[in-house]
């Protein structure tokens, strides 16, 4: 004799589940938003514990060969001003003068002070290993999206 026994209250809870995470990853695409500097709170606190997660969940990403290049700061107070100083310096040296605009490089100067932390994300080169551009792709298309 063949029994063949249904644990139906499981196989509901887990359909509902899977239904409720379908659900959530849709609200989460479907409601994203870009949020550009002008609308950012530099007196909004933001949790290191928040910060970190957002971390964890950028470093899920896949890497390329398994080299992992990503690497991240995480800037703030006086830090966010030296990032500011230290972006407008790179590009006023590596901007031609007559390119130079001067409405950008208030932008450059002003952005990092707008918001409370900024992550600055870095990449770690494999030499050989991997071509740099395949790592620097590793870090822009994994690693950004993901925050």
């Amino acid at each position: 004799m063949f029994s063949l026994h249904f644990n139906f209250k499981s196989l509901i809870i887990n359909h509902l589940s899977t239904l409720f995470h379908i659900m959530t990853i849709d609200n989460i695409i479907q409601n994203r938003r870009s949020i550009f500097p002008k609308s950012y709170d530099p007196d909004r606190e933001i949790p290191v514990e928040l910060i970190l997660q957002i971390l964890e969940n950028a470093n899920a990403a896949p890497s390329h060969r398994l080299t992992e290049p990503f690497r991240a700061d995480i800037l703030r107070g006086p830090y966010r001003q030296a990032l500011a100083d230290f972006t407008l310096e790179d590009h006023v040296h590596s901007t031609p003068i007559e390119a130079q605009n001067e409405l950008k490089m208030k932008k450059i100067q002003e952005n990092p002070l707008l918001s409370n932390v900024v992550i600055a994300l870095k990449m770690k080169r494999h030499g050989d290993l991997v071509p740099e551009w395949e790592e620097i792709a590793a870090v822009a298309m994994a690693r950004i999206p993901n925050f």
